[in-house]
């Protein structure tokens, strides 16, 4: 297999992977937010690129689009994970403080 067909694959499949976890986050009730219409501008035409495998722009566009669309959905939970620490640190704190 050509390598840049087997990077197109390895994009188209993470571009299907965003856009199911778009669909579950949206299933479970998530507000509707700036990063998941990132995540789902980025993730539809990576899936339409996996339908047209062969043309000019697929092996540059799916892996970009795809890489785009990991980071986009990774920093909501990142920042929601740094913030939670962050709380949690402070409340410690406050509550070894008040004592």
């Amino acid at each position: 297999m050509n390598l840049w067909r087997k990077w197109t694959l390895i994009g188209a499949l993470w571009g299907i992977i965003s856009l199911l976890a778009f669909l579950v986050a949206k299933s479970s009730g998530t507000v509707l937010g700036i990063p998941h219409i990132i995540i789902l501008i980025l993730a539809l035409p990576t899936a339409i690129v996996l339908l047209t495998f062969y043309t000019f722009l697929a092996p540059i566009f799916a892996p970009i689009a795809s890489l785009l669309g990991a980071f986009v959905l990774l920093i909501p939970v990142a920042v929601r994970a740094v913030l939670s620490g962050i709380a949690g640190y402070l409340v410690t704190r406050y509550r070894r403080w008040k004592k």
